[in-house]
């Protein structure tokens, strides 16, 4: 369920420099993607927009 906050209703991507657990962060390297593990917790500034209400589709890649 989304949070009701100042950022209610309002999307966005993130690049993948920024863990967010589920997600392999990979900073946009093939190689570093292939031996990094999916992350287990999620940055700070991630947690605060969703918890601002924001809602995240997902990462954005170059890959």
């Amino acid at each position: 369920m989304l949070k009701a906050g100042p950022l209610s209703g309002k999307s966005f991507v993130f690049k993948d420099l920024f863990d967010v657990e589920g997600f392999t962060t990979g900073a946009g390297n093939p190689k570093w993607l292939e031996t990094h593990e999916v992350a287990t917790s999620t940055s700070p500034l991630i947690l605060s927009l969703l918890e601002g209400g924001c809602r995240v589709p997902g990462p954005s890649t170059n890959r």
